[in-house]
């Protein structure tokens, strides 16, 4: 059986009588509620670090042979159409499943802009053997500092509740899943993305089958301005 200890806590006038008047509302007492309090604190602080070493592991371990800028490959007026399409390569030894894929997105000119920022720090060096995201281009970002200039990074954006939102790197990859999926794209599509799998894909974003559905079930019906759905049956008979 632990040992019991006091603990002395110095409180303003007002909060203190606040804090006792909505203890005794809850029938409980200060004491049960600090202890409520202590553990639900010392409980989040180390889910917080057990996720901050998680990333770090991850982070590590996509770090031990990074993109390069000889992956990337851009390709313009593909199929007609007047928008810049790039191809990334990843590598087996790049991937945390050690296989190698590649795909296709639109660029909307960051990997271009910032191709074009480093290369005359480069010099005569050969671009393409050389890390994308590297300050020198030849040592991969550490993860402190990934994850110190992603914090000031989301600083500046004044994104609003973003102490409460806890948004970290992986959230811009859950973000982009979603969006995918919600635009009509296959599970197995997004899967060979992202590098997943078909199952992890559905089972994490089950939740937006139901919304899916919807939409494929008002397809063919056109909303009016007071919110009602209309059948188009133009083409039916």
């Amino acid at each position: 059986m632990s040992k019991e200890a006091v603990f002395t806590l110095k409180l303003e006038t007002d909060l203190r009588a606040d804090f006792m008047a909505e203890a005794e509302a809850a029938h409980r007492s200060a004491s049960q509620v600090v202890r409520e309090l202590m553990r639900d604190f010392v409980q989040r602080q180390r889910q917080a670090r057990d996720y901050q070493e998680f990333l770090g592991r991850k982070v590590e371990a996509g770090g031990r042979r990074p993109l390069l800028w000889g992956d990337l490959q851009w390709i313009s007026g593909s199929k007609g159409i007047e928008v810049p399409f790039e191809t990334i390569n990843i590598r087996a030894e790049t991937s945390k499943v050690r296989q190698g894929r590649k795909f296709i997105i639109c660029d909307n000119g960051y990997f271009r802009d910032l191709r074009d920022l480093v290369s005359p720090l480069y010099k005569t060096r050969q671009i393409s053997d050389l890390y994308v995201f590297s300050l020198d281009g030849e040592n991969p970002i550490t993860q402190r500092a990934l994850l110190y200039h992603f914090g000031k990074i989301i600083e500046l954006a004044d994104i609003p509740d973003r102490q409460t939102r806890d948004i970290v790197p992986y959230s811009f990859r859950h973000y982009f899943i979603n969006q995918k999926l919600v635009n009509g794209l296959a599970h197995r599509q997004v899967a060979d993305i992202c590098g997943a799998s078909i199952t992890l894909i559905e089972k994490t974003y089950y939740h937006l089958n139901d919304d899916v559905m919807v939409d494929t079930a008002f397809a063919d019906h056109d909303m009016g301005n007071d919110g009602i759905a209309v059948r188009d049956w133009e083409g039916d008979i």
